[in-house]
């Protein structure tokens, strides 16, 4: 088996040029659409074969494979090109994977709707 990088075969992720195509909106605090976003997030991830880097069930490989790095990464911009500035200051972090960056906006969200349901029961 060769290490030359170049002849290994691309996954299929590598085809998107711009995942704005599959995801069509933008995820941010003040307009939610939370779960439409994470809806079409899992579906084009389903779709590419990538869903276990958003469900954690990837890292079970390791860190250390090269190509799983680069597929970890991918993915991880995918998340990044589809919210909004601020969500994106709010949950990059250097060397984070992708799963840890997905658990940082869904918690973000979860934090929010429990915050906001408290805010409307009070206002009732």
């Amino acid at each position: 088996m060769s290490s030359d990088p170049t002849s290994t075969p691309l996954h299929r992720t590598y085809s998107i040029s711009n995942i704005k195509t599959d995801i069509i909106i933008i995820l941010d605090l003040q307009n939610s659409k939370y779960s439409t976003w994470h809806e079409l997030f899992t579906i084009t991830a389903s779709c590419y074969s990538v869903l276990n880097h958003i469900d954690g069930t990837s890292q079970l490989f390791g860190h250390n494979n090269q190509a799983w790095k680069r597929l970890d990464y991918l993915v991880h911009s995918w998340i990044y090109a589809t919210i909004s500035s601020e969500l994106l200051v709010m949950v990059m972090k250097c060397k984070s994977t992708t799963r840890q960056i997905w658990v940082s906006v869904e918690n973000l969200f979860n934090d929010n709707k429990q915050a906001r349901a408290v805010q409307l029961g009070e206002e009732f």
